[in-house]
């Protein structure tokens, strides 16, 4: 009986350690892809700032007649 049990937690110990590290590199992997995520959505934030910087400062020179 001491024999069954010590077989069944090894077992289920096994089981949970083996469950806990493939839940945690999902984890890991769902964190990853989230920050890339957020890093592209703030990269195309800067490119759309500076696009528009540029256009707003060559729509003053088209516009603003010369001196």
């Amino acid at each position: 009986m001491a024999l069954m049990t010590l077989v069944l937690t090894s077992a289920l110990s096994f089981n949970l350690t083996s469950w806990m590290q493939r839940w945690h590199s999902g984890v890991m992997a769902y964190s990853i892809k989230t920050l890339d995520f957020l890093a592209e959505i703030l990269r195309l934030s800067f490119l759309h700032l500076a696009l528009t910087r540029l256009s707003a400062s060559w729509a003053l020179l088209i516009l603003l007649p010369e001196p």
